[in-house]
């Protein structure tokens, strides 16, 4: 029995732990290991997954979990709980009597059920266990043995279905492997022989590319070192209250102007070109600015600022007024201008709105990747977009309320910006 045992425990043992499996997993050569440790032992090495008892490769990682082995490995370690477990320890034995109590010294013949423990006769009539469900020892390890061995039996049967299984698995697998490697030889003679009538095209391209690569290596180690650290340029607005944010914002505030050349017609500005409003009729075109064909917005009733940014740190602050029909932010220079304006990041737009918040300061942090907004009555935060590419020439964006009664948008003059007033009201009381 015990033989039979360890034999069935090596087979639920995982070459690579050598213990039970745990979380098994069959690879497509039909060997099983532990989840974790084939996990491991595919992270640990530098090349190609392969099995580590056939070193057969596979093209990708494919785990498939084996639930019937996980069964059978659950009643093995349970037998194997309940064949190691006795229900006598800590105790003393006498010589060729058997264990006893350690309190009586007499022999063990009967088993709590309510303590599982073994105790002899005269704790059984104890105090410390009356009224306990208790049984004849014997009778216990008798039950234990027959639940082993029917266990036993149990997973044998289950053991020889999973063999059946897996040997059918494997026929089925070989089958499907062998009508495969006939299609790939197929496809590789007919691959092989287009390769070979355009070899000549081919090396003559590899050999410009390989130029090329040479060439552009200093830049696009540049570009790599700017990616790899844009976290540490990054700062977490969200963390820092609304009094500090203006102490972070050492750029002073620019000046914008409002671009005629890219107002859709639906828009009035200002003389001074620092506001502007929507209008329900078109206006004329301007005869000393007129808007080229790809620099108006044609549909939606957006404007760009005249100043674009390609490095830098640069702030500036729109009022918007009492409603919320509103959007400001970014436009790349080479988004898109016609029809339907989608405002999203993919498409070329970074920018926040809709919001009753009567005063917005808008902080852009090229390198950093990121465009902040702040609620410049109290420089709280709103909105970061992070993690982004700026990757051309950036435009100050706004898309006014289409409302009635709603108020213009406008640029304030950097000397009127809260976030400069705060940053000297700050310092005044520091004194």
């Amino acid at each position: 029995f015990v033989s039979a045992n360890r034999s069935l425990a090596n087979e639920v043992t995982c070459p690579i732990c050598l213990e039970l499996y745990r979380d098994p997993v069959r690879l497509e050569c039909e060997h099983n290991f532990c989840r974790a440790c084939i996990s491991t032992y595919w992270l640990q090495g530098d090349q190609a997954y392969t099995c580590p008892q056939c070193r057969e490769i596979f093209p990708q990682l494919q785990l498939k979990t084996n639930r019937l082995l996980a069964n059978i490995v659950q009643r093995v370690r349970r037998l194997r709980f309940d064949s190691s477990a006795s229900p006598v320890t800590n105790r003393r034995e006498s010589v060729g009597s058997g264990p006893v109590c350690e309190k009586h010294q007499e022999k063990l013949k009967v088993f709590c059920k309510e303590e599982d423990v073994a105790i002899c006769v005269v704790c059984a009539v104890s105090k410390e266990h009356k009224d306990h469900n208790m049984a004849p020892i014997q009778e216990v390890l008798q039950s234990c043995k027959d639940s082993a061995v029917d266990l036993k039996k149990h997973i044998c049967t289950e053991y020889d279905e999973l063999l059946q299984f897996l040997q059918a698995e494997k026929e089925l697998l070989c089958s499907q492997l062998q009508a495969d490697q006939t299609r790939l030889e197929q496809l590789r003679d007919d691959q092989l022989k287009k390769i070979q009538e355009n070899m000549a095209e081919i090396e003559e391209e590899v050999k410009k590319l390989q130029a090329k690569f040479e060439e552009e290596e200093e830049n696009d180690f540049q570009v790599l070192v700017k990616v790899s650290h844009k976290n540490v340029l990054q700062f977490h607005w969200s963390a820092v209250d609304g009094a500090a944010c203006s102490c972070f914002i050492s750029t002073a505030p620019c000046t914008l102007t409002l671009d005629p050349a890219s107002a859709n017609s639906y828009l009035t500005l200002s003389d001074d070109l620092a506001s502007v409003r929507y209008c329900y009729t078109p206006q004329a075109q301007l005869p000393d600015d007129p808007p080229t064909e790809e620099s108006r917005f044609d549909f939606c009733a957006c404007v760009l600022a005249k100043q674009g940014f390609e490095t830098g740190k640069h702030y500036w602050e729109v009022e918007v007024g009492a409603h919320s029909d509103w959007d400001i932010g970014v436009a790349a220079e080479s988004a898109g201008r016609d029809g339907w304006i989608i405002l999203t990041p993919d498409n070329g737009y970074w920018t926040y709105g809709h919001q009753l918040c009567p005063l917005v300061g808008v902080y852009l942090d090229y390198e950093g990747g990121q465009l902040t907004f702040f609620d410049a009555t109290d420089m709280s935060h709103l909105h970061t977009h992070v993690d982004a590419s700026f990757s051309e020439k950036l435009y100050p964006f706004f898309y006014p309320s289409a409302e009635s009664t709603a108020k213009p948008l406008r640029l304030l003059n950097p000397e009127n910006c809260s976030c400069r007033k705060n940053t000297q009201t700050e310092t005044t009381g520091a004194f």
